[in-house]
């Protein structure tokens, strides 16, 4: 389970109370905490808060793409 959490976007669930805590601090509503966070946020005084909200940096995920080659058989 931890693996799960660790390697998809779902360990991001994980900080939703951080997202509740910060926005609980922020003077405004809802819509403005958001589109200020997430809106292509710029570095400010609470920073290193503003990292560990949900979403913000998601982990990377690889996708791997493989093509196998084409097999051609002839019969003689």
């Amino acid at each position: 389970m931890m693996y799960v959490l660790a390697t998809t976007n779902a360990g991001e669930v994980l900080k939703v109370p951080m997202f509740v805590e910060h926005y609980m601090e922020y003077h405004g509503n809802l819509s403005e905490f958001v589109m200020e966070h997430y809106d292509n946020h710029k570095k400010d005084a609470d920073w290193d808060a503003d990292q560990k909200l949900p979403f913000i940096n998601p982990p990377i995920v690889l996708t791997v793409h493989a093509q196998l080659p084409e097999l051609i058989f002839s019969h003689s």
